[in-house]
């Protein structure tokens, strides 16, 4: 039997999951329409990425975390006039 997360997932699906999710979003950062959109979603995803590196005492890791998080929002900034659904 293997150990369950807290919401009782099989933790190599919401791994697998998450990995999909990635790929998805950096593919759409290349689609100028679907590029602020993918950047809003990975930032999220990084935000929980930076909840996991301290809740894990991994701190040495952030520095990464953060350098994607201000690029992030830096192309969720530049593309928001191109935005599907907000131009």
């Amino acid at each position: 039997m293997t150990s369950r997360g807290l919401s009782g997932a099989d933790p190599l699906c919401a791994e697998a999951l998450e990995v999909f999710c990635e790929m998805l979003g950096a593919i759409a950062l290349l689609i100028p329409r679907l590029a602020f959109w993918s950047a809003i979603g990975l930032f999220v995803i990084m935000l929980g990425a930076v909840h996991a590196h301290l809740t894990h005492d991994e701190a040495s890791h952030l520095p990464v975390v953060v350098v994607a998080l201000v690029l992030l929002a830096f192309v969720a900034y530049v593309r928001r006039g191109q935005a599907l659904f907000l131009s």
